[in-house]
């Protein structure tokens, strides 16, 4: 009787040794797949606002209707190239955020619209909060010279601004009761102007981005690089148009006037 039970054991042993092989087998670690490596960034390392103003492009910031995308315009050009890298950065709260991208620009007008925020790869997207502005970084390749220009942006809450908005560099006030039919607005230190201006460039150039066309008035006041007799220009995304300034009285660099929304602005020497 004790032999066939020896056997029986063992043979229950055999199986379980195969059965737990096999789970193994079947059950054992996979190799991980090597995470997909993200693309490098491109850097612009080209020295920044070499060429002087009167050949750098007319470039125009705007927002979406609800301030979570952000659209760059490039209207016009003074040296010839065919295509703008451009590196921007912002501050969302109390964090630094970023994203960069390529325009084709031979053929103008040219745009291109990015996201305040991220999308995951089954499409939600994730909306940054709190964006009061920042700068961009851009690179005009493709033409007889290469060259890269950096400017400031502001973003701003009409809700917020109760009627007054400023610049980044706070060297331009719009008092006005005409945007609150806009959401956000964007302040901008564009790099360069549109054609058709005549005179000495005195002052940085401020765009005015909206969701929609802009209407109604406003005071504004810019200050200037120099003193004297000087008009300020805006430019209705169509013609010029020219306004007296009168120099602050304690002041002689901030020139103020009353003007029409427009996307642009800035001090002539007269």
């Amino acid at each position: 009787m004790k032999k066939p039970l020896i056997i029986g054991v063992g043979f229950i042993l055999v199986l379980a040794g195969l059965g737990f092989g096999g789970w193994k087998f079947f059950n054992r670690t996979q190799p991980v797949p090597p995470a997909p490596v993200a693309p490098v960034k491109k850097k612009i390392t080209e020295p920044v606002n070499v060429i002087e103003v009167a050949a750098r492009p007319y470039m125009l910031l705007s927002p979406d209707a609800g301030g979570h995308y952000l659209t760059i315009n490039v209207l016009d050009l003074k040296k010839d190239a065919t295509s703008m890298d451009f590196e921007i950065e912002y501050q969302s709260g109390s964090l630094l955020q970023g994203f960069y991208g390529n325009l084709a620009v031979d053929k103008l007008p040219a745009k291109d619209t990015k996201l305040f925020g991220s999308k995951s790869a089954g499409g939600s997207i994730t909306y940054h909060e709190d964006i009061r502005g920042g700068n961009i970084l851009s690179r005009f390749s493709g033409g007889a010279e290469t060259y890269a220009l950096k400017s400031e942006w502001k973003m701003i809450s009409t809700k917020e601004a109760q009627g007054v908005y400023t610049s980044k560099d706070a060297k331009f006030e719009l008092d006005t009761s005409d945007l609150k039919e806009h959401q956000y607005i964007i302040i901008f230190n564009s790099p360069g102007y549109p054609a058709g201006l005549s005179g000495k460039v005195i002052s940085e150039i401020y765009s005015l981005g909206a969701a929609a066309p802009m209407s109604g008035k406003a005071q504004i006041k810019i200050r200037a690089k120099e003193e004297g007799k000087a008009v300020i220009m805006s430019y209705d995304g169509q013609a010029w148009h020219e306004y007296p300034a009168q120099a602050d009285s304690s002041d002689a660099k901030l020139f103020g006037a009353e003007v029409e929304l427009a996307q642009l602005y800035v001090v002539v020497a007269k």
